[in-house]
């Protein structure tokens, strides 16, 4: 018989284990015999094997080299061997430890007192490979909280321990063996694919996401921790983790709950598909305490939402109450009971019992709590199985009294209360950790609405079908369960053709549809008046943006449009989000003004935009008018040539054609984006780089395309353009390349090396002369759109700088050459979209750029293309068209600046 056996009921062994591990008070456990049993106890998990968890980790100072680092006095000149020759930056000590071979002798870098930067502290520690007898230590020299360092990672590190420091924002770990953390202050800390890593004494606050995060970590030790200020998890252990020991730490306001792993929730020792996790520690939530995973088989309740977040701004009335559906393969009986971890008794539950199916209604009463975050659950429960927690988060905010969190979003910026709740809910951390950014003037993608809308609805934890809905979002995509889950609940059924186009960007219109459905479902009442001249009643979009408007969460981009068709930004989602979801800076909706005419064709006086970059100046000859030019002496004969009775082909659409996108793609990235180097077939004609190349971006002909395989990338920021010909992914993360060109969008030139190639025949850049689909849609193409001819000349025209062809004769067009339709064609018979077109060729015309079929135009593939409407095109012929000479507009023959018409 086991020696736990011994133990009296009375005194509850559970109680006593828990006691014995450092969990409960002694006021819980009394009697004289206490001491005894604590013993026996202690004797009985040595004999079952179940002993304490190990220690703090062992470490010493290395036998080997001291390197002293001071960044106010020292000279990276100086030895670093004493304090008196210190160094006089972290980078410099690292750059004397041999990398990436295993070390004989050991370094101790010794960090004088003060607040390091990025100018004297790298933000990346790659392949230093201590061993256990020659370890790498970097410690405070002052004692702990002396040294202040920003944000960094460490990848490929052996036998490393930091020690002492505090990190001004986050810390990542990857690839790492034998790591220690010791007396560390730290935002969110990331430990990733590593082994044998220890943190103990450190205080970590991961305040915009969980505050651990542990993604394939082996044989890891957490003890004696302060972990705390989540809006997730404050453990969270996923990816393949196994064998983890949390000690003695304090878990405090985490939003969502103290140690998740898997798909279970809460703090409860945890069974995976390896060893088991074992917890041992304290929170400030007891109704989170650690319970056996044996005792009780899993509940089998399921509840919706599976998370509840409440803002209540001091002074005003309480949230609006919140309901829970539970459900439930049985008729069991469940009860419903609320414990809140910090801020006294404001959550409220009814009723307390119930038979699924079910809802149970969730209210607060914040009454006079002071402005913080706090934390309660809802817990469900059925007779001899584990409780269903609901975590639930309070928010009492004061609007305007946000601080600065993220590096690109100041206090003065306009939507900070709205970036700053949805960090707090756990909606959206960021889009980089080190440095802390949020892009706030990025475009949102589909998946990532995904992500948002999903997030802000359930919360992290989540039911979702495993079998892939859309061939584009295969079950190891980050984002793979919020897509399937939108798809479940019908919000976003996809682009069709059994697709998602996760890459694609999100609009005004799509993001009405996805917010309401999320709602409300498929049936809602909304106002029949028409709020919005662009959204007039026969339009699909028609009861989504009433209903959108009527809830406050929009007054329209002007006082009388919605602008269906503009891309929504990440600043802008999160006020959309948080007013739908949150009740948050409700707006009230304004009376219906009477629809006002439709608008006449905006006149082009700016340069186009995509993301917040102009795509070349405004004076830019791909930008200037030339419908007032005139006509080219050679005209008649290079329409024959390409082909006075052939008609036009719009190169672009909706769909797929032959398994890829139709038309050229391209894709914006954020400033910043990690660059990959390609090689090139034409290296002597092509920019170096490297290439700001994201994963999997969009190909022209898709992934497995044999045709010219472009790949355009448009680095938001810094505003330049990356264009690639006949790209290939290579399995070492690298590229190869026909030809590449870098541009600068934000000057005229210099243009190409005259008679260098760009990814294009012509050397021009091909995302200037792309139909958007967002420009038809705001009512005007303000560029030149770019076209093929079946044969060129050996020749080039300004503000072209190559040729692709023998041919001689003057009865062939140049590359370069600019065409436009007849200012006497009549474009009245076709729709309003191909209007916008034509009116566009009119003004600016077309720009022949490579060699390829007659008048075929190109553009960017796009969903929301009508391929029908396209198709009218079809009828415009060459006849109608004529060459313009503008050799006038050359300013410079380098430059692609243009003289005014």
């Amino acid at each position: 018989m086991s020696l736990l056996a011994y133990i009296p009921y009375h005194l509850t062994r559970e109680a006593l284990l828990l006691y014995f591990q450092g969990n409960l008070p002694a006021e819980r456990i009394r009697g004289p015999m206490l001491r005894f049993y604590r013993s026996l106890l202690g004797a009985a998990l040595a004999v079952s094997g179940l002993a304490q968890s190990p220690d703090l980790y062992e470490t010493r100072p290395p036998d080997g080299q001291v390197l002293w680092v001071d960044p106010l006095a020292g000279d990276d000149a100086n030895s670093g061997a004493a304090r008196t020759q210190a160094l006089a930056s972290v980078g410099e000590a690292l750059a004397r430890i041999p990398a990436r071979q295993a070390l004989t002798r050991g370094f101790r870098i010794l960090l004088l007192p003060g607040a390091y930067t990025e100018d004297n502290f790298p933000v990346q520690w790659e392949s230093r490979w201590g061993t256990r007898q020659a370890p790498v230590v970097v410690e405070a020299a002052g004692g702990e909280g002396t040294v202040q360092v920003p944000s960094f990672s460490v990848s490929e590190c052996r036998y490393l321990s930091i020690i002492g420091i505090r990190v001004a924002g986050g810390l990542l770990a990857s690839q790492c063996d034998h790591l220690l953390l010791r007396t560390v202050r730290t935002g969110a800390l990331s430990l990733s694919q590593s082994a044998h890593v220890s943190v103990e004494k450190s205080d970590i606050s991961g305040d915009w996401g969980s505050a651990v995060t542990l993604n394939a970590v082996r044989h890891g030790h957490l003890k004696a921790n302060r972990i705390h200020n989540a809006a997730g998890w404050c453990v969270d252990a996923t990816g393949g983790t196994v064998d983890v020991h949390l000690d003695e730490n304090e878990f405090a306001h985490c939003g969502v709950g103290g140690f998740f792993v898997g798909r279970q929730t809460g703090s409860h020792i945890q069974l995976a598909s390896g060893p088991v996790y074992e917890y041992n520690g304290r929170l400030a939530d007891t109704g989170f305490g650690p319970r056996p995973a044996a005792s009780q088989t899993q509940s089998p309740l399921s509840a919706s939402p599976s998370a509840l977040r409440f803002v209540f701004i001091p002074g005003g009335t309480a949230p609006a109450p919140q309901s829970v559906s539970v459900t439930a393969a049985s008729s069991t009986n469940f009860t419903a009971a609320g414990a809140t971890s910090s801020g006294g008794a404001w959550l409220n539950v009814s009723p307390s019992q119930g038979s699924p199916p079910a809802t149970v209604n969730v209210s607060v009463s914040p009454g006079t709590l002071d402005a913080n975050t706090y934390t309660g659950t809802v817990t469900l429960a059925v007779s001899g199985a584990s409780p269903l927690p609901v975590p639930v988060v309070l928010v009492v905010f004061t609007p305007g009294s946000a601080t600065q969190v993220f590096n690109d979003v100041p206090v003065t910026h306009p939507w900070l209360d709205y970036i700053y709740l949805l960090g707090k809910f756990g909606v959206s951390i960021g889009c980089s950790s080190a440095p802390l950014m949020y892009c706030p003037g990025d475009n949102v993608t589909q998946a990532q609405m995904s992500a948002f809308v999903v997030r802000a609805m359930l919360g992290e934890s989540f039911p979702y079908p495993t079998a892939p809905f859309f061939a584009d979002m295969p079950p190891d995509n980050p984002l793979f369960k919020y897509v399937q889950k939108m798809r479940e609940l019908n919000i976003n059924p996809g682009c069709g053709s059994g697709q998602v186009c996760p890459n694609s960007l999100v609009t005004r219109g799509q993001m009405a549809q996805y917010l309401v459905r999320a709602r409300f479902g498929d049936t809602f009442p909304y106002p029949t008046t028409t709020r919005f001249s662009d959204v007039p009643a026969s339009d699909a979009l028609f009861p989504y943006v009433q209903k959108l408007w009527d809830m406050g969460v929009t007054q329209g981009c002007t006082d009388t449009t919605y602008c269906p068709a503009q891309y929504v930004n990440r600043e802008q989602m999160a006020a959309f989000l948080t007013r739908t979801f949150f009740n948050f800076g409700v707006l009230t909706p304004t009376s219906a003004p009477p629809p006002p005419p439709p608008p006449p064709p905006p006149v082009g006086s700016a340069a186009p935009q995509i993301s917040g970059c102009n795509i070349f100046p405004v004076d830019n000859v791909w930008n200037t008018p030339i419908d007032t030019l005139p006509a080219h002496a050679n005209s008649s004969a290079w329409i024959s040539a390409i082909g006075s009775s052939r008609g036009f082909h719009m190169d672009f659409g909706s769909g797929l054609w032959d398994g890829g996108p139709i038309g050229i793609p391209f894709v914006v990235v954020p400033q910043g984006q990690p660059k990959v180097s390609v090689s090139f077939d034409y290296a002597d004609e092509s920019d170096p780089g490297p290439y700001p190349i994201p994963a999997n971006p969009p190909v022209e002909g898709g992934a497995n395309s044999t045709g010219d395989r472009h790949v355009l990338i448009l680095e938001q920021g810094a505003c330049k353009l990356y264009e690639l010909y006949y790209a290939f992914p290579q399995t070492n993360g690298t590229w190869t390349a026909g030809s590449g060109a870098i541009y600068d969008l934000t000057v005229n030139g210099p243009l190409r090396p005259a008679t260098w190639t760009s990814a294009d025949a012509a050397g021009l850049p091909i995302l200037p002369g792309l139909a958007r689909y967002d420009e038809v849609a705001a009512g005007e193409i303000r560029h030149a759109i770019r076209f093929t001819a079946p044969q060129t000349k050996k020749e080039f025209l300004w503000p072209a700088r190559h040729y692709a062809s023998s041919l001689t004769g003057t009865q062939y067009p140049p590359m370069g050459a600019r065409f436009r339709l007849k200012a006497a064609y009549d474009i009245s018979g076709f729709s309003a979209q191909a209007q916008v077109i034509l009116r566009a060729m009119k003004k600016y015309g077309i720009i022949l750029a490579d060699n390829g079929s007659s008048w075929y135009m190109s553009g960017a593939p796009d969903e929301r293309w009508n391929n029908t409407v396209l198709h009218e095109l079809d009828r415009v012929t060459g006849a109608n068209m004529e060459a313009v000479d503008e050799s006038s507009l050359m300013i410079d023959s380098n430059s692609g600046q243009a003289r005014q018409p």
